[in-house]
């Protein structure tokens, strides 16, 4: 499955609380400020995580060679959906990609559903279809230990303590304004140390959701960073938000992928 990706899909989820957030009528229970706990901070992400249904978002990914400080960005739009049955579907296109502060035309598009993952090149004319749920099988992206990017939104405070340590970081110059910074260490032994050596969230004072998600991998040579903009909460999304445009698939390398069963750990 393609980390960068599932990245946009969840860190969405999590980032759903820019300052257009108020402008949908999402309403804080109780407003944190500058002064908040580790403990409040996370009893208001559980709140927030409650109320979210659907978001349509600008999104922006950044992924940094720790070691070359080589980047890679791209950015476009995003939508996503949490159905009534439970599952949930996600719409990805990006369209600019950014190289060392170069930039340049690159479409790329993403669609979750139903199990799949479909990934679209449109240079290279390339469809990649990959199965990632069992038939029937529900996923919580966002539950700690089942989702591949997994975050404190409507996640139980004692949830998220019981496998993370998390501790508030003083605030910075380049911090998005008006937020709460909060770096979340995987406790060793737990499957999340295995992939992450931390999670940082930048979560707003007066939306009480992620602003910025940034996280370094396992080995620390990794670093990805994911902002969304133009925030809409709960927008009605209809079959049309999730489409994908028809190709001719006779002029298209068609790739079908199957369901990747975790390998058992050697000892």
């Amino acid at each position: 499955m393609n980390r960068f990706v599932i990245n946009v899909i969840v860190c969405a989820l999590g980032c759903a609380g820019c300052a257009s957030a108020s402008a949908q009528g999402v309403k804080a229970q109780a407003a944190l400020n500058q002064q908040a706990t580790v403990d409040q901070v996370l009893d208001a992400l559980e709140r927030r995580g409650r109320d979210l249904q659907s978001l349509r978002a600008d999104v922006q990914l950044t992924e940094t060679d720790t070691a070359l400080n080589d980047s890679l960005g791209r950015s476009g739009s995003f939508a996503l959906q949490n159905r009534a049955d439970g599952s949930t579907r996600a719409h990805v296109v990006f369209d600019k990609k950014v190289v060392d502060q170069k930039a340049s035309s690159e479409k790329i598009e993403y669609a979750l559903a139903d199990g799949r993952l479909i990934e679209r090149n449109y240079n290279r004319k390339r469809q990649t279809t990959r199965s990632v749920l069992r038939p029937g099988e529900q996923m919580n992206l966002l539950k700690l230990g089942e989702g591949p990017f997994p975050l404190p939104i409507g996640q139980k405070r004692d949830d998220v303590l019981n496998q993370f340590d998390v501790r508030k970081i003083a605030a910075s110059h380049d911090d998005p304004a008006d937020s709460i910074h909060l770096e979340l260490t995987p406790k060793a032994g737990t499957s999340l140390a295995r992939k992450f050596k931390s999670i940082d969230t930048w979560v707003s004072v007066s939306d009480e959701l992620p602003l910025r998600i940034k996280t370094l991998d396992f080995n620390g040579t990794t670093e990805r960073t994911t902002d969304l903009a133009n925030v809409k909460i709960n927008p009605d999304l209809t079959d049309a938000d999730f489409a994908l445009l028809t190709i001719d698939e006779k002029d298209w390398n068609l790739v079908e992928e199957p369901l990747r069963e975790p390998q058992p750990r050697t000892k």
